[in-house]
Formats: C-alpha cells, sequence, structure tokens
C-alpha cells in the first residue's frame, strides 16, 4: 500500500524491506496489476533468480 496514486500498468522499480536482512531487496521491475483504495497488486516480470529464491524461502516460512 501507498500513499501514492500509481496508474494500472504502470512499471516500477523497488526496494522491498523484508525482515530476513537488514538491507532491502531491490526488485529491477515489477508491473502494477490492480489498484484499489490506495493499495496495488503488482507481478514481477523482472527478478533475479537469488531475489526470487528469498522471497518464496519467506512465503513459505509463513505458511508453516
Amino acid at each position: 500500500s501507498t500513499s501514492e496514486t500509481i496508474a494500472v500498468g504502470a512499471l516500477l522499480k523497488l526496494s522491498i524491506f523484508l525482515p530476513d536482512h537488514k538491507w532491502p531487496m531491490r526488485v529491477d521491475e515489477v508491473i502494477v496489476r490492480w489498484a484499489q483504495d490506495g493499495r496495488y497488486g503488482i507481478e514481477f516480470t523482472s527478478i533475479r533468480l537469488a531475489q526470487r529464491e528469498r522471497l518464496r524461502a519467506l512465503v513459505m516460512k509463513g505458511k508453516g
């Protein structure tokens, strides 16, 4: 979520702060797929293998 207005279809670069590391994870490119009340759904369109595996591990950890 953000207080900024972002158009559906916008391409973005992101820095994501995750609990497993003190430095942000950088994502080269995402596309905004939907927007509603300051919340956004994004699709990762360009992400390095190490970043993808880091996200996958955190998601799987949260399911356990």
